[in-house]
């Protein structure tokens, strides 16, 4: 992916060089951060991206960094670099959202394989990402009489249910329904759903 980022942070500067040395290779923009809290005031979250990030930090560890990171709604991959793991740090990490541990000192090859997935990873992550955020905007087009009918749609109510809540035609209803089709570019109601049970989103 053409504008995909790869961010290093090390507090130590000799190891944030040689992760970057070994990064290049990708040939993707790279920047190195010092400290995690750095990397935060930095961070531009408008396009996908890579976190290689060692564990053991002064300001704020890497799993205080994903404590942070874990409730965005893109999360990049995240991938630690630690000469201390243990089985309790890892599934702690995994559990908050990291997409993998590696051990110091690092084996290159290893090390490349694993970037590799975790940039389709974080691909992948931002597409969905993208698409939830082009669903939002559309969902901002309605009108709150589209919104209200939509949502029984939604929910499984028929027409003529909608006109007996609603107090409207069923032309009314129909008028509504192709404004919803056409704001949503979707060409029928099942793939106008399907672009909601996608992102497992209720409007």
């Amino acid at each position: 992916m053409k504008d995909l980022s790869i961010y290093i942070i090390d507090d130590e500067q000799t190891h944030a060089d040689y992760t970057k040395l070994l990064v290049d290779s990708l040939n993707y923009p790279t920047e190195i951060y010092l400290s995690a809290l750095e990397f935060l005031k930095n961070y531009d979250s408008l396009h996908p991206s890579v976190v290689i990030s060692d564990v053991i930090m002064p300001d704020l560890t890497g799993l205080e960094l994903l404590d942070k990171m874990k409730d965005w709604e893109y999360l990049p991959s995240v991938v630690f670099l630690t000469g201390f793991a243990n089985v309790s740090m890892v599934k702690k990490a995994l559990k908050q959202g990291a997409y993998d541990f590696v051990e110091k000192p690092i084996d290159a090859e290893s090390f490349i394989k694993i970037l590799h997935n975790a940039i389709e990873h974080a691909s992948n992550q931002y597409q969905q990402y993208s698409e939830l955020l082009e669903l939002n905007r559309k969902i901002g087009l309605l009108t709150e009489r589209e919104k209200q009918i939509f949502d029984l749609l939604l929910s499984g109510v028929t027409n003529k249910e909608i006109e007996s809540q609603l107090f409207i035609s069923k032309r009314t209803i129909e008028t509504h329904r192709l404004n919803i089709l056409h704001k949503f570019d979707a060409a029928n109601l099942t793939e106008l759903m399907s672009q909601f049970i996608k992102h497992n989103k209720a409007i």
